[in-house]
């Protein structure tokens, strides 16, 4: 008696753990494992679902370089652009030497080309006269002397992340000679001594003939000469 109750429950047990199915037909066998796959898999996928949450990123300001040669830095955000505005300060020569002034041809690659003033930025703990000689020296190979500080210029420039405001301090100057030679590595391929109405036409820039109008009326003065509006 004892064994067929054991049999008879090993048999109950074994037939609740095997999936039922009708065993007559064959098309309903498929047809109930099939049902089964498909409750397992959305069991599955509603176990793997993670609620998706919304992330807020914060708008990171754009990365700049900071110029090395500058002699003091200001930071603005311009609204709305997304661009720093630094303000950068160079200093520059006009060098005349016997009436003439001295000019530099550049062309970088093809993608500037005009005639300009020898210039460059401050670096480390210079004043500005040393800067303008040493630029003047460095770019056209003239020893200049500074004769007076005529003034200074404001322009902008967009640089590959920022906005670059640069402010230019300019000093006439004067040479012993006519000699010059242009600095090939500052992509500059001619430099000359031209008169000063040539020189005014040849410039690229309005700022830099603004401030060589100045430089010989400053010069006409020291001659005592009248000064010539080279503006018309």
């Amino acid at each position: 008696m004892k064994s067929c109750i054991i049999l008879w429950a090993i048999f109950t047990k074994r037939k609740n753990a095997i999936p039922q199915y009708p065993q007559k037909n064959k098309r309903y066998k498929a047809q109930y494992v099939q049902e089964e796959k498909c409750n397992t898999a959305v069991r599955q996928e509603e176990k793997n679902t993670i609620p998706q949450y919304s992330v807020k990123r914060e708008n990171k300001k754009p990365k700049h370089k900071a110029l090395k040669n500058t002699k003091r830095k200001k930071y603005e955000t311009l609204e709305g652009s997304g661009f720093l505005m630094i303000d950068a300060v160079s200093c520059g020569g006009v060098v005349i030497h016997r009436g003439k002034v001295l000019l530099l041809y550049k062309n970088q690659n093809g993608k500037y080309i005009g005639w300009v003033l020898p210039k460059g930025q401050v670096e480390g703990k210079e004043s500005f006269r040393q800067t303008a000689l040493r630029e003047v020296r460095e770019e056209t190979r003239v020893l200049a002397r500074i004769i007076k500080y005529i003034g200074k210029t404001q322009y902008n420039f967009r640089g590959n992340e920022d906005i670059i405001n640069k402010t230019v301090h300019w000093y006439l100057m004067s040479a012993e000679s006519f000699f010059c030679k242009p600095q090939t590595e500052e992509h500059f391929s001619d430099a000359g001594y031209y008169k000063k109405h040539e020189a005014y036409h040849l410039l690229k820039f309005h700022d830099e003939k603004q401030i060589i109008v100045r430089a010989y009326n400053e010069y006409d003065i020291l001659k005592g000469r009248k000064s010539i509006n080279l503006q018309k």
